[in-house]
């Protein structure tokens, strides 16, 4: 939702923000929210008013909000350009994935939290905090106690990766700021009432031109995109899509001729759907811009299979770049399954991939979720992830499709590259990412497919 830099926070337990000692920020003031991470800084617009606040956000070129309510304990993503909002709880696994303030303030709660002095930070007097597990700091925040509202939080466990606020202007902010227009349509979650029912993006004009547009196979370049361009990839079984885009090109999936995700547009892009979901990747140029247009496309190889309640599969890994595992429901009713990353033959500590809990899920029908482990160079690298389902019926896709993890995910070109030359970026530790369910994986059809021949897993249990 709000891209992988805010999920990178929920690695070492979820970013919190803790609004002082009684969790009640009683301040009205706006800022700068900047976010670096690896030397890159992004930045936001934040408006705080007693207990709500609003971030305005922009991916690609995407523009929205989210509305977080503390008294309500609901947080609403709101996409002007569509009309659209998702609600959802403030403790949901989406909101902590991709809100630093909410997982904070969660991670407050789960792990040990102490004051080892006071500082300055922009003018203003804070507390400075440490959130940690054992002899392990997971997080320092600059607290104002004027504001009631952490200033910066440093993540103690990735290198130059934090979040500040800067421009702090205090004052009365306009209430209208928190409202949504009344013509906006609430997008459906998975797990609501009719999950079968949920619906896709809203369709458009050019989309009755999608049925006759050409049909691409991977590898793709289009290096210049002209208005009302439109091309297609399928999806196929056991694979895996590797997207980027400039411009103002637009990602769709279809399923049957009629849109059933919109992803965000321009930029690089993973797509790791099953044909049971979405039959093709579309992608559109709606206008001419002074910029050149392109796209390109690559594929690589992702196992998937259904298991049922019992059995356990088996993926190799290599190291050198992102191992990605998605996980969707498809019994009528909930599911639950578990994974666990193993370094010959033993199980990474949980100081690497998170506590059991943290890697069970319980999953509603309709819903799914992403798990990746960032393959990095470490004493003990995984070599396996192990996935077992405990109830239900449960479609694993997994695997390493793009291999290594550099800018030429994206080429057109496929590289052939050992495992053992991979270019990853060294770090000082491995570190798991365990994604939430996103718009993007929402609302698809169920039926079992056949089990991918590229598969190079082991399956065990009952049949």
């Amino acid at each position: 939702m709000l891209g992988r830099s805010f999920a990178l926070w929920m690695l070492a337990a979820a970013l919190v923000v803790i609004v002082g000692q009684s969790g009640v920020c009683a301040a009205e003031f706006s800022a700068l929210m900047l976010q670096t991470q690896s030397g890159t800084t992004s930045q936001a617009r934040l408006y705080v008013k007693d207990e709500i606040y609003r971030m305005d956000m922009q991916e690609g070129s995407t523009a929205f909000f989210v509305l977080v309510d503390r008294r309500e304990g609901v947080t609403r993503v709101v996409f002007p350009e569509d009309q659209e909002f998702m609600e959802m709880k403030n403790t949901s696994v989406r909101s902590l994935m991709n809100n630093p303030f909410e997982s904070f303030r969660h991670s407050a709660q789960q792990y040990e939290l102490r004051e080892v002095g006071r500082e300055s930070f922009k003018g203003f007097d804070c507390r400075k905090v440490l959130v940690h597990s054992g002899d392990q700091g997971l997080f320092t925040a600059w607290i104002s106690d004027e504001l009631g509202f952490p200033l910066k939080i440093a993540n103690e466990l990735e290198e130059d990766m934090f979040v500040e606020l800067d421009r702090i202007r205090e004052g009365p902010i306009d209430s209208s700021l928190f409202d949504i227009p009344d013509e906006y349509v609430q997008m459906k979650m998975p797990g609501a009432s009719k999950p079968k029912k949920v619906p896709g993006p809203k369709k458009m004009p050019w989309m009755d031109k999608v049925a006759s547009a050409e049909v691409l196979n991977t590898p793709v370049e289009k290096s210049d995109m002209g208005e009302g361009d439109i091309f297609r990839v399928k999806i196929v079984q056991g694979k895996a899509l590797s997207i980027f885009t400039s411009g103002g090109v637009r990602i769709y999936a279809f399923k049957q001729g009629q849109p059933v995700v919109k992803f965000v547009n321009s930029g690089s892009l993973k797509v790791y759907l099953s044909p049971e979901e979405a039959d093709e990747i579309v992608l559109y140029n709606p206008s001419d811009s002074r910029f050149r247009d392109h796209a390109r496309v690559k594929q690589g190889d992702m196992p998937e299979r259904i298991l049922a309640a019992g059995q356990e599969m088996s993926f190799p890994m290599h190291p050198g770049g992102d191992f990605a595992a998605r996980f969707v429901n498809m019994a009528e009713s909930e599911s639950t399954v578990t994974h666990t990353w193993l370094s010959q033959g033993e199980e990474l500590p949980e100081s690497e991939m998170g506590p059991k809990s943290f890697r069970t899920k319980s999953l509603r029908e309709g819903k799914n979720f992403r798990s990746t482990h960032t393959q990095l160079q470490g004493e003990a690298p995984a070599d396996t992830l192990q996935v077992r389902v405990l109830e239900g019926r449960v479609l694993v896709k997994a695997g390493q499709p793009f291999q290594p993890r550099t800018a030429q995910d994206t080429v057109h070109k496929q590289a052939e590259t050992k495992p053992e030359s991979a270019k990853a970026r060294v770090k000082p530790s491995s570190s798991v990412q365990t994604a939430q369910t996103t718009k993007q994986d929402e609302g698809f059809a169920k039926a079992e497919p056949a089990e991918s021949k590229a598969a190079r897993q082991t399956v065990s249990g009952p049949a």
